[in-house]
Protein backbone atom coordinates (compact mmCIF):
# COMPACT_ATOMS: atom_id res chain seq x y z
CA UNK A 1 0.00 0.00 0.00
CA UNK A 2 1.17 3.05 -0.73
CA UNK A 3 0.35 6.15 0.82
CA UNK A 4 0.96 10.05 -0.53
CA UNK A 5 1.04 12.63 2.09
CA UNK A 6 -0.19 15.96 0.66
CA UNK A 7 2.13 18.01 2.61
CA UNK A 8 8.56 20.76 6.45
CA UNK A 9 17.04 22.53 10.39
CA UNK A 10 19.43 24.68 9.79
CA UNK A 11 22.20 27.23 9.48
CA UNK A 12 19.84 29.43 8.01
CA UNK A 13 16.31 31.00 9.58
CA UNK A 14 14.29 33.32 9.69
CA UNK A 15 11.37 34.59 11.71
CA UNK A 16 8.46 36.94 10.30
CA UNK A 17 5.59 39.21 11.58
CA UNK A 18 5.78 38.97 15.43
CA UNK A 19 3.05 40.45 17.97
CA UNK A 20 5.37 42.44 20.29
CA UNK A 21 7.36 44.68 17.84
CA UNK A 22 5.81 46.81 14.25
CA UNK A 23 9.54 46.77 13.67
CA UNK A 24 9.99 45.10 9.76
CA UNK A 25 13.52 44.25 8.13
CA UNK A 26 15.23 43.19 5.42
CA UNK A 27 15.14 39.44 4.66
CA UNK A 28 19.18 38.85 4.96
CA UNK A 29 19.04 35.70 2.98
CA UNK A 30 18.60 37.61 0.11
CA UNK A 31 21.13 40.20 1.20
CA UNK A 32 19.51 43.35 -0.51
CA UNK A 33 18.61 46.47 1.42
CA UNK A 34 21.75 47.11 3.65
CA UNK A 35 21.22 49.99 6.00
CA UNK A 36 24.42 52.53 7.07
CA UNK A 37 25.31 54.49 9.32
CA UNK A 38 28.46 56.74 10.16
CA UNK A 39 29.27 59.01 12.74
CA UNK A 40 32.17 60.91 13.97
CA UNK A 41 32.62 62.02 17.23
CA UNK A 42 35.51 63.64 19.52
CA UNK A 43 36.09 61.70 23.05
CA UNK A 44 36.84 63.95 25.68
CA UNK A 45 37.76 61.23 28.46
CA UNK A 46 38.67 57.60 28.90
CA UNK A 47 35.48 55.81 29.76
CA UNK A 48 32.79 53.73 27.59
CA UNK A 49 30.74 55.37 25.01
CA UNK A 50 27.48 54.21 23.70
CA UNK A 51 27.46 54.69 20.02
CA UNK A 52 24.00 52.84 19.27
CA UNK A 53 20.93 51.53 21.20
CA UNK A 54 17.83 50.08 19.96
CA UNK A 55 14.34 48.60 20.98
CA UNK A 56 14.50 46.29 18.20
CA UNK A 57 17.38 43.49 16.82
CA UNK A 58 20.58 45.46 16.02
CA UNK A 59 23.61 44.00 14.48
CA UNK A 60 25.97 44.35 11.55
CA UNK A 61 29.43 45.07 10.20
CA UNK A 62 31.07 47.82 12.21
CA UNK A 63 34.75 49.95 11.04
CA UNK A 64 36.34 52.13 13.40
CA UNK A 65 39.28 54.44 12.72
CA UNK A 66 40.90 57.16 14.84
CA UNK A 67 44.59 58.48 14.91
CA UNK A 68 45.54 60.72 17.92
CA UNK A 69 48.30 60.95 21.33
CA UNK A 70 50.56 58.90 18.99
CA UNK A 71 47.76 56.01 18.86
CA UNK A 72 46.17 54.74 15.77
CA UNK A 73 43.35 52.01 15.90
CA UNK A 74 41.32 50.43 12.55
CA UNK A 75 38.96 47.71 13.49
CA UNK A 76 36.64 46.06 11.91
CA UNK A 77 33.96 43.85 14.17
CA UNK A 78 30.70 42.05 13.37
CA UNK A 79 27.85 42.09 16.66
CA UNK A 80 24.03 40.99 16.62
CA UNK A 81 21.90 41.51 20.06
CA UNK A 82 18.47 40.47 20.04
CA UNK A 83 15.68 42.09 22.59
CA UNK A 84 13.98 40.28 25.07
CA UNK A 85 16.73 37.92 26.61
CA UNK A 86 17.57 36.63 23.66
CA UNK A 87 21.74 37.74 23.78
CA UNK A 88 23.90 38.18 20.98
CA UNK A 89 27.43 38.21 20.47
CA UNK A 90 30.26 40.38 18.94
CA UNK A 91 33.42 39.09 17.01
CA UNK A 92 36.37 40.66 15.59
CA UNK A 93 36.90 40.72 12.16
CA UNK A 94 40.04 42.65 11.90
CA UNK A 95 42.41 44.91 14.40
CA UNK A 96 45.32 46.70 13.64
CA UNK A 97 46.65 49.67 15.88
CA UNK A 98 49.95 51.45 16.96
CA UNK A 99 50.91 52.08 20.68
CA UNK A 100 47.48 49.88 21.72
CA UNK A 101 44.98 52.06 19.63
CA UNK A 102 42.77 54.40 20.61
CA UNK A 103 39.90 52.05 21.22
CA UNK A 104 40.56 49.04 22.81
CA UNK A 105 36.80 47.09 23.93
CA UNK A 106 33.59 46.61 22.36
CA UNK A 107 30.69 46.24 24.60
CA UNK A 108 27.34 44.69 23.83
CA UNK A 109 24.62 44.99 26.53
CA UNK A 110 20.91 44.67 27.56
CA UNK A 111 18.30 45.79 29.96
CA UNK A 112 16.50 42.43 30.25
CA UNK A 113 13.63 43.78 27.75
CA UNK A 114 13.71 45.31 24.21
CA UNK A 115 16.79 47.65 24.80
CA UNK A 116 20.25 46.59 23.57
CA UNK A 117 23.39 48.11 23.80
CA UNK A 118 26.37 49.27 21.93
CA UNK A 119 29.45 50.52 23.58
CA UNK A 120 33.02 51.29 22.96
CA UNK A 121 35.84 51.96 25.52
CA UNK A 122 38.18 54.79 24.61
CA UNK A 123 41.62 54.30 25.93
CA UNK A 124 42.90 57.58 25.87
CA UNK A 125 42.06 61.43 25.85
CA UNK A 126 45.40 62.87 25.52
CA UNK A 127 44.93 65.54 22.82
CA UNK A 128 42.09 63.85 21.10
CA UNK A 129 40.98 64.18 17.61
CA UNK A 130 37.57 63.03 15.81
CA UNK A 131 37.04 59.02 15.61
CA UNK A 132 34.92 57.37 12.45
CA UNK A 133 32.38 54.52 13.04
CA UNK A 134 30.90 53.22 9.64
CA UNK A 135 28.05 50.37 10.17
CA UNK A 136 26.37 48.32 7.67
CA UNK A 137 23.70 46.16 7.60
CA UNK A 138 20.09 45.31 7.82
CA UNK A 139 19.58 45.65 11.56
CA UNK A 140 21.76 48.36 11.72
CA UNK A 141 20.60 51.24 13.58
CA UNK A 142 21.29 54.75 13.09
CA UNK A 143 24.24 55.74 15.42
CA UNK A 144 23.89 58.53 18.39
CA UNK A 145 25.16 61.72 16.86
CA UNK A 146 27.34 62.80 20.11
CA UNK A 147 28.24 59.29 22.15
CA UNK A 148 29.16 60.81 25.62
CA UNK A 149 31.51 59.02 28.30
CA UNK A 150 30.48 57.49 31.18
CA UNK A 151 28.05 54.65 29.50
CA UNK A 152 26.89 52.03 32.30
CA UNK A 153 26.43 48.68 30.92
CA UNK A 154 22.65 47.33 30.64
CA UNK A 155 21.42 45.74 33.90
CA UNK A 156 20.25 42.21 31.88
CA UNK A 157 23.09 41.09 30.18
CA UNK A 158 26.64 42.18 28.91
CA UNK A 159 29.57 40.50 27.06
CA UNK A 160 32.93 42.86 26.29
CA UNK A 161 35.64 41.63 23.73
CA UNK A 162 38.61 42.96 24.19
CA UNK A 163 40.56 44.30 20.66
CA UNK A 164 43.86 42.10 19.80
CA UNK A 165 45.90 42.00 16.83
CA UNK A 166 44.47 40.13 13.96
CA UNK A 167 41.73 38.28 13.50
CA UNK A 168 38.72 36.21 14.52
CA UNK A 169 38.19 36.84 18.80
CA UNK A 170 34.62 36.64 19.88
CA UNK A 171 32.57 37.01 22.80
CA UNK A 172 29.15 36.31 23.47
CA UNK A 173 26.08 36.35 25.74
CA UNK A 174 23.53 34.02 26.64
CA UNK A 175 20.13 34.39 27.16
CA UNK A 176 17.81 33.57 29.84
CA UNK A 177 14.65 34.23 31.89
CA UNK A 178 11.93 33.21 33.51
CA UNK A 179 9.80 29.54 32.64
CA UNK A 180 7.61 32.04 30.68
CA UNK A 181 9.67 34.41 28.93
CA UNK A 182 8.79 34.78 25.20
CA UNK A 183 11.43 35.58 23.19
CA UNK A 184 10.14 38.33 20.86
CA UNK A 185 12.17 38.18 17.05
CA UNK A 186 11.28 40.55 14.23
CA UNK A 187 10.32 39.44 10.42
CA UNK A 188 14.18 39.17 9.43
CA UNK A 189 16.59 36.57 8.65
CA UNK A 190 19.70 35.56 10.54
CA UNK A 191 22.49 35.99 8.19
CA UNK A 192 26.46 35.11 9.07
CA UNK A 193 27.97 37.22 5.87
CA UNK A 194 31.66 35.70 6.43
CA UNK A 195 31.27 32.70 6.81
CA UNK A 196 32.43 29.44 8.71
CA UNK A 197 30.57 30.60 11.77
CA UNK A 198 27.71 27.90 13.27
CA UNK A 199 24.62 30.06 14.40
CA UNK A 200 23.08 29.61 18.19
CA UNK A 201 20.25 30.10 20.19
CA UNK A 202 20.88 29.24 23.58
CA UNK A 203 18.15 29.58 26.53
CA UNK A 204 20.69 29.31 29.51
CA UNK A 205 19.74 30.83 33.34
CA UNK A 206 22.65 30.86 36.23
CA UNK A 207 21.00 29.15 38.38
CA UNK A 208 18.73 26.37 37.40
CA UNK A 209 21.43 25.07 34.09
CA UNK A 210 19.06 25.30 30.36
CA UNK A 211 15.15 26.98 30.31
CA UNK A 212 13.12 26.07 27.57
CA UNK A 213 13.30 28.13 24.40
CA UNK A 214 10.31 29.87 23.18
CA UNK A 215 10.36 31.43 19.61
CA UNK A 216 6.79 33.17 19.65
CA UNK A 217 6.09 34.76 15.83
CA UNK A 218 3.19 34.56 13.34
CA UNK A 219 5.12 32.04 10.69
CA UNK A 220 8.24 30.25 11.35
CA UNK A 221 10.55 28.51 8.99
CA UNK A 222 14.21 26.97 9.55
CA UNK A 223 16.27 26.43 6.39
CA UNK A 224 19.40 25.15 5.37
CA UNK A 225 21.22 26.89 2.12
CA UNK A 226 17.91 28.11 1.12
CA UNK A 227 16.25 25.20 1.07
CA UNK A 228 13.18 24.88 3.46
CA UNK A 229 13.11 22.20 5.91
CA UNK A 230 10.44 22.71 8.66
CA UNK A 231 7.59 25.52 8.93
CA UNK A 232 5.21 25.88 11.36
CA UNK A 233 2.36 28.50 10.23
CA UNK A 234 0.18 30.65 12.34
CA UNK A 235 -2.30 28.33 13.37
CA UNK A 236 -0.15 26.04 14.59
CA UNK A 237 -0.15 23.75 11.44
CA UNK A 238 3.68 21.79 11.06
CA UNK A 239 4.88 21.65 7.36
CA UNK A 240 7.83 19.48 6.46
CA UNK A 241 8.97 21.03 2.98
CA UNK A 242 5.85 22.64 2.18
CA UNK A 243 4.86 26.12 3.42
CA UNK A 244 0.53 25.25 3.07
CA UNK A 245 0.37 22.81 5.67
CA UNK A 246 -3.67 21.09 5.64
CA UNK A 247 -3.37 18.98 8.74
CA UNK A 248 -1.30 19.37 11.91
CA UNK A 249 1.64 17.82 10.41
CA UNK A 250 1.86 17.66 6.52
CA UNK A 251 4.96 15.98 4.66
CA UNK A 252 6.14 16.72 1.33
CA UNK A 253 7.94 14.15 0.70
CA UNK A 254 8.50 10.24 2.01
CA UNK A 255 8.00 9.59 5.77
CA UNK A 256 10.25 6.19 7.05
CA UNK A 257 9.76 5.37 10.72
CA UNK A 258 10.01 2.05 12.36
CA UNK A 259 6.83 2.18 14.07
CA UNK A 260 3.53 4.45 13.65
CA UNK A 261 1.02 4.67 16.32
CA UNK A 262 -2.76 5.61 15.14
CA UNK A 263 -5.52 5.99 17.90
CA UNK A 264 -9.14 5.02 16.99
CA UNK A 265 -12.37 4.69 17.70
CA UNK A 266 -15.00 2.23 16.52
CA UNK A 267 -12.55 -0.33 15.69
CA UNK A 268 -14.97 -2.68 13.41
CA UNK A 269 -15.35 -5.94 15.99
CA UNK A 270 -19.23 -5.03 15.49
CA UNK A 271 -18.93 -7.45 12.35
CA UNK A 272 -18.93 -10.38 14.65
CA UNK A 273 -21.98 -9.32 16.97
CA UNK A 274 -25.13 -11.76 16.24
CA UNK A 275 -27.11 -8.80 14.98
CA UNK A 276 -24.76 -7.69 12.31
CA UNK A 277 -26.11 -7.72 8.93
CA UNK A 278 -23.96 -9.46 6.41
CA UNK A 279 -24.57 -8.31 2.97
CA UNK A 280 -25.40 -11.20 0.23
CA UNK A 281 -22.76 -11.68 -2.07
CA UNK A 282 -25.10 -10.51 -4.60
CA UNK A 283 -25.61 -7.52 -3.03
CA UNK A 284 -21.48 -6.97 -3.58
CA UNK A 285 -21.34 -8.58 -6.98
CA UNK A 286 -23.68 -6.05 -7.93
CA UNK A 287 -22.26 -3.24 -6.26
CA UNK A 288 -18.46 -4.04 -7.82
CA UNK A 289 -20.19 -4.49 -11.38
CA UNK A 290 -22.08 -0.67 -10.92
CA UNK A 291 -19.31 1.20 -8.89
CA UNK A 292 -16.20 -0.53 -9.56
CA UNK A 293 -15.40 -0.59 -6.10
CA UNK A 294 -15.93 -2.19 -3.11
CA UNK A 295 -19.07 -0.81 -0.71
CA UNK A 296 -17.73 1.54 1.78
CA UNK A 297 -14.07 1.99 -0.06
CA UNK A 298 -12.95 4.83 -1.48
CA UNK A 299 -12.77 5.65 -4.95
CA UNK A 300 -9.42 5.81 -7.18
CA UNK A 301 -10.62 9.43 -7.61
CA UNK A 302 -11.50 10.39 -4.27
CA UNK A 303 -7.75 8.67 -3.12
CA UNK A 304 -6.00 10.99 -6.53
CA UNK A 305 -7.86 13.98 -5.27
CA UNK A 306 -8.48 13.72 -1.24
CA UNK A 307 -5.35 10.96 -0.22
CA UNK A 308 -6.47 8.59 2.38
CA UNK A 309 -7.28 8.99 5.92
CA UNK A 310 -4.22 5.60 7.25
CA UNK A 311 -6.92 5.57 10.59
CA UNK A 312 -10.20 5.18 8.37
CA UNK A 313 -8.72 2.88 5.96
CA UNK A 314 -7.47 0.57 8.72
CA UNK A 315 -10.37 0.51 9.71
CA UNK A 316 -12.15 -0.08 6.69
CA UNK A 317 -9.99 -2.62 5.41
CA UNK A 318 -10.44 -4.69 8.66
CA UNK A 319 -14.34 -4.71 8.34
CA UNK A 320 -13.59 -5.76 4.98
CA UNK A 321 -11.33 -8.81 6.08
CA UNK A 322 -13.79 -9.69 8.87
CA UNK A 323 -16.57 -9.80 6.78
CA UNK A 324 -14.55 -11.94 3.81
CA UNK A 325 -13.75 -14.01 6.97
CA UNK A 326 -17.78 -14.12 7.87
CA UNK A 327 -18.36 -15.17 3.66
CA UNK A 328 -15.91 -18.35 4.44
CA UNK A 329 -16.94 -19.39 7.64
CA UNK A 330 -20.47 -19.38 5.65
CA UNK A 331 -18.87 -21.03 2.71
CA UNK A 332 -17.42 -23.64 4.96
CA UNK A 333 -20.46 -24.62 6.39
CA UNK A 334 -21.91 -24.79 3.00
CA UNK A 335 -19.31 -27.30 1.68
CA UNK A 336 -19.33 -29.19 4.69
CA UNK A 337 -22.87 -29.80 5.11
CA UNK A 338 -22.89 -30.74 1.04
CA UNK A 339 -19.68 -33.26 2.08
CA UNK A 340 -22.14 -34.92 4.32
CA UNK A 341 -25.46 -35.04 2.02
CA UNK A 342 -22.68 -36.19 -0.67
CA UNK A 343 -21.55 -39.34 1.80
CA UNK A 344 -25.15 -40.18 2.43
CA UNK A 345 -26.55 -40.09 -1.09
CA UNK A 346 -23.15 -42.28 -1.31
CA UNK A 347 -24.29 -44.92 1.02
CA UNK A 348 -27.67 -45.32 -0.08
CA UNK A 349 -26.42 -45.64 -4.16
CA UNK A 350 -23.77 -48.20 -2.40
CA UNK A 351 -27.04 -50.16 -0.69
CA UNK A 352 -29.33 -49.85 -3.46
CA UNK A 353 -26.16 -51.63 -5.66
CA UNK A 354 -26.14 -54.48 -3.28
CA UNK A 355 -30.07 -55.09 -3.11
CA UNK A 356 -29.81 -55.05 -7.16
CA UNK A 357 -26.61 -57.37 -7.40
CA UNK A 358 -28.06 -59.33 -5.17
CA UNK A 359 -31.64 -60.08 -7.01
CA UNK A 360 -29.88 -60.31 -10.45
CA UNK A 361 -27.96 -62.94 -8.53
CA UNK A 362 -31.20 -64.41 -7.34
CA UNK A 363 -32.69 -64.12 -10.98
CA UNK A 364 -29.75 -66.19 -12.62
CA UNK A 365 -30.40 -69.07 -10.16
CA UNK A 366 -33.76 -68.99 -11.13
CA UNK A 367 -33.14 -69.85 -14.86
CA UNK A 368 -30.62 -72.05 -14.51
CA UNK A 369 -33.23 -74.65 -12.84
Amino acid sequence: MKIIFILPFALWAFFSSTESTAYTGTNLINKTAFGTSTVSFTPTAIGWYRIASSAVPQGGRIEISGTYDNRATDVEFQYNMGTWGIGGSVQQTRYSSFNHGVVDQIRISSDGTANSYLDIHISSATSPTAITITGSGALMPAFIASPVVGANAGTGFSAVLTLNHGFNTTAALTSYGGSATWLAVPSVSMYYEKSADLGMINSWHPSVSWKPLHIKAANISFLSYDILGLYQDASGKVGIGTTTPREALSVNGTVRAKEMKVELANWPDYVFKPNYRLPLLSEVKDYIDKHQHLPEMPSETEVAKNGISLGDIAKLQTKKIEELTLYLIEKDKQIRMQKEENAKIKTELNQLKQQQDARISALEKLLLK
